[in-house]
């Protein structure tokens, strides 16, 4: 009982950290998506409740993420309208359901990290460029879209009030990051809730001082609704049943149940190996979980769900130890839909303009570019190649060509059998031939899993031409996991070996 209470005392804080997160992001990200502003909320609700009941993973923070936003305006546009989304949606999760039931989790090892990479990058990019309208108080256009392009902007338009809340909202993010890393004060008060208390406070002074620099109803989040359940369900909106003939509605559902499943596997990994107490979470079954909450989400005017990264970091951060800490979280964001609606309808759209603009410059960072740039050419190229195609075109044809390119370079390897395991008694040898793209990772992955407890292993690349960098990762990961099961490894070097890891 002691040791219940204990988790339940940290499952609480944790919640509460990630709510106040979620509540400024799940705005945002509805806003951003061309949506209602409730849907938010209601994925963010699913999937903090239902997906993390029906979740395995402990730590994992799932809901709305700001990575779909392309994919969600992209899907809106094709099928003409957000209830017909909302009939591509509920689909999706269906296709998720089978995904996992059909044991399709493991092919999220296939996709490349520089593709991945490049698809949140030119996301990021994107972002950038279609908050800045809404930074100077224009907001007669969508947040997000397909494409890069960016409208003209007549100056005419532009609210001085608007641009000084941004502004000071950009200037708290900033002087957040500095006092983060310092690990000073607000450690327990996240910055996208100062920012939006800030902003109401800043317009209410505007309203009482300053009117012509005050943000009316066009430019302020507007919840539409009063306080309470019925209020709340009154606004809820529901799939169109009548376009069950349409073929539109399942091309979309096949693409949004494709992107949130790699979305949600590759921050599930992610997830695992953040983990303190070193916890797996099976991939087939979260698609399961993931599917059931989408399902959902389409069913009540939701938007897509998938597992969070950066929720999930800030959840383990915070002394997260089981999932009640994402259920939690869950039920904060319900009762903040029913009772803090006039809150809510004063935060000034700027003020989330500029937290997406920051989430935005974190996902295309220049550490990313180069970091990937250090990795060669074959690592590099299939990424800018995917930046650039959703950028210029679209989020589809973007990640299309970066896997074209990437399948280019695997061509080009040549690759014969990648690797061998033996063994005598619990010693262990991992020999590596040839090349090792990341098409190796599912079997490196059940290999490395192979090797019990309190054994010996010798892991010897220096045959190996070409190891992919997700390979390496994988090894580097090991090396660390492998402490907890008392394996002792032994990584044999060689100056002939083309690899940095195995090179010495």
């Amino acid at each position: 009982m002691t040791e219940l209470k204990q988790t339940l005392k940290h499952d609480l804080k944790s919640s509460l950290v990630i709510f106040l997160i979620a509540l400024p992001l799940c705005i945002g990200i509805a806003v951003a998506s061309g949506a209602p502003v409730i849907s938010g909320l209601v994925a963010g609700i699913i999937g903090g409740i239902v997906t993390g009941l029906f979740s395995r993973s402990q730590v994992s923070v799932s809901g709305p993420a700001a990575g779909m936003v392309v994919v969600v305006v992209s899907a809106i546009s094709y099928l003409g309208g957000f209830n017909a989304f909302l009939l591509a949606l509920f689909f999706s999760g269906i296709l998720q359901i089978l995904f996992g039931t059909l044991k399709l989790g493991e092919l999220g090892n296939y996709i490349p990290t520089s593709v991945v990479k490049g698809m949140l990058s030119g996301i990021g990019i994107i972002f950038i460029i279609k908050q800045l309208p809404h930074l100077a108080g224009i907001d007669n256009f969508y947040f997000g879209i397909e494409s890069a392009k960016l409208e003209l902007i007549e100056w005419n338009q532009i609210q001085y009030g608007a641009v000084i809340v941004g502004l000071v909202s950009l200037g708290i993010l900033a002087v957040n990051e500095k006092v983060e890393k310092s690990k000073v004060i607000f450690s327990f008060l996240p910055a996208p809730i100062i920012v939006v208390i800030v902003a109401i406070i800043i317009n209410k002074i505007f309203d009482s001082a300053f009117p012509s620099l005050f943000l009316k109803e066009e430019h302020v989040v507007n919840l539409n609704y009063n306080r309470g359940f019925t209020s709340f369900l009154g606004e809820l909106s529901f799939p169109d049943w009548s376009l069950l003939q349409e073929q539109k509605i399942y091309i979309a559902a096949f693409f949004i149940a494709l992107m949130t499943s790699i979305e949600t596997l590759l921050n599930i990994e992610a997830s695992d190996r953040s983990d303190v107490f070193k916890r797996y979470t099976s991939k087939n079954k979260e698609l399961v979980a993931q599917g059931i909450g989408n399902s959902l989400s389409g069913l009540l005017g939701g938007l897509p769900i998938t597992s969070l990264v950066i929720r999930t970091a800030m959840n383990i951060n915070s002394g997260a130890q089981s999932k009640k800490s994402t259920i939690f979280q869950g039920i904060w964001l319900f009762i903040s839909a029913l009772l803090l609606v006039n809150f809510i309808s004063l935060i000034p759209i700027s003020s989330i303009a500029a937290i997406l603009l920051v989430l935005g410059w974190k996902m295309a960072s220049v550490k990313t570019f180069q970091k990937m740039k250090n990795k060669g050419l074959n690592q590099f190229v299939p990424f800018l190649v995917t930046v650039l195609g959703i950028v210029i075109f679209n989020i589809l044809y973007g990640v299309i060509l970066g896997l074209l390119v990437s399948l280019y370079y695997i061509m080009r390897s040549k690759s014969v059998k990648a690797m061998v395991l033996v063994n005598d008694d619990t010693y262990y040898l991992l020999r590596f031939y040839k090349d090792v793209s990341f098409l190796n990772k599912p079997i490196l992955t059940r290999l490395l899993k192979s090797v019990p407890k309190d054994s010996k292993l010798l892991i010897d690349g220096g045959q190996g031409l070409y190891i992919d960098s997700d390979i390496i990762e994988l090894l580097t990961d090991f090396l660390d996991t492998a402490k907890l099961k008392n394996i002792d490894v032994e990584v044999k070097k060689s100056s002939l070996a083309i690899s940095s890891f195995f090179k010495g």
